[in-house]
């Protein structure tokens, strides 16, 4: 838990780090300090809605009473940020969870600590009408975290709609006709962001306030869609929708699925593994990646923080850990396999999403709203999955215990001759 000391030291650092790109005398949308000495979470812009002070003496409230009985239904449970989710989830709220899945199974002890509903698929309403039905009683959130990764839609946007924007809208039409459940989180995407956005410090503020953009791809315009939606719902039914926008992820898991910064993953298996890497990407593109740990961190932030103090246009928030080059990454992977080798491959659809995504999302808007700062560097997170890799390895390579003989039966006496007749 960071510090509000650390929380105002690290607000007013991104503050300096965007100018100029936001005057905070002529830019009216940031509710930030107009006052360029003395940036603080209390100073608010004039004209920006009031909100309550991000720190405050919980001491002296009277202890809350408990609360009400509640389910949080996870779509999409399964998948590398799902699993991680739900696991947090599980712990911070015990016997709440729900996991609608289609056929994967959890690992265990994950499984035991959750209820999962198998034959979830968001492609047919029915189900989806089904497992809402069925705890509407105490339904109050979902999670909807189904969607394929930017290559694989790529491959087959026709497919990546129907589960993306499709998913969403039967959902959000499920919640208001099945339930009283009003609060839907999703998870958005630097896919989201195209050639007009801005390359550093790039907001979730932006893509609201800029819903005309083209993000270049059908992976943008699918995930611009599920924000349209959730602005329909949170308008005309008052929902409260919230979005994270999520850079690349980055975690010790043995596989993962077809992403453009997925290419930093196969990279780090590679050194770690001893084979040569063929890299899909420019060397010199930088692309916004953040840790699997931290993003779960910033995901529950955004889930559990009051709604009057989410100040964003459509309580949207990007969620940033740190950008590098691929030929960063493999100056430090050299440093860990000095064998390490890479040539260029370039794949037409992760070269183009690398060229039209942004180099850095801004942290200031998370840090003041929802009290978020990634704690997990580039060179630790690299460390860490090129060791999982290498652990992975060296178990596998390792000879196998031959198995234990039983122990031998004592050999039978033989028999004695029969005693002579007397």
């Amino acid at each position: 838990m960071h510090t509000p000391e650390y929380l105002e030291e690290r607000l007013r650092y991104e503050l300096k780090q965007q100018e100029p790109a936001y005057d905070l005398k002529t830019t009216p949308q940031l509710p930030f300090a107009q006052d360029e000495e003395n940036y603080t979470m209390e100073a608010w812009k004039d004209g920006a809605p009031a909100v309550p002070p991000l720190f405050e003496d919980v001491t002296q409230r009277p202890p809350p009473p408990p609360p009400a009985p509640h389910t949080i239904l996870v779509i999409g449970a399964a998948g590398a940020i799902g699993r991680r989710l739900v696991a947090a989830l599980a712990d911070y709220e015990p016997g709440c969870v729900v996991c609608g899945l289609r056929r994967t199974p959890l690992d265990e002890p994950l499984a035991s600590k959750v209820t999962c509903e198998f034959g979830v698929d968001v492609r047919d309403e029915a189900t989806i009408r089904a497992v809402v039905r069925k705890y509407k009683a105490t339904l109050t959130t979902v999670w909807n975290l189904a969607a394929p990764l930017s290559v694989d839609t790529a491959r087959d946007p026709s497919v990546a709609r129907d589960v993306t924007v499709g998913g969403m809208e039967r959902l959000l039409r499920a919640m208001k006709e099945e339930s009283d459940a009003t609060r839907m989180l999703f998870s958005d995407s630097i896919g989201s962001f195209g050639g007009a956005a801005p390359r550093e410090d790039a907001t979730a503020r932006w893509l609201a306030e800029h819903p005309e953009q083209d993000p270049g791809s059908d992976y943008g315009r699918q995930k611009r869609g599920c924000r349209e939606l959730m602005k329909e719902y949170a308008t005309a039914h008052g929902f409260d929708c919230r979005w994270a926008v999520i850079p690349g992820v980055l975690h010790e898991d043995a596989t993962w699925g077809g992403g453009t910064t997925e290419y930093a993953l196969d990279a780090i298996r590679c050194a770690a593994e001893g084979a040569p890497f063929a890299c899909p990407v420019p060397v010199d593109a930088r692309l916004p990646m953040i840790h699997a740990d931290d993003l779960v961190a910033g995901l529950l932030a955004l889930m559990d923080a009051p709604r009057e103090r989410l100040t964003n246009p459509e309580a949207g928030y990007a969620l940033a850990g740190f950008s590098f080059a691929a030929s960063e990454l493999f100056d430090h992977l050299a440093t860990l396999a000095p064998g390490f080798s890479h040539t260029v491959a370039l794949d037409p659809a992760a070269a183009a999403f690398a060229a039209l995504w942004p180099d850095r999302l801004g942290q200031a808007e998370a840090i003041a709203d929802l009290g978020f700062v990634a704690d997990i560097a580039f060179e630790e997170t690299v460390d860490r999955i090129f060791q999982a890799h290498r652990a992975r390895k060296a178990a596998a390579e390792a000879p196998s215990e031959p198995a234990a003989e039983a122990p031998s039966e004592p050999a039978a006496e033989p028999p004695s001759d029969p005693a002579p007749e007397a």
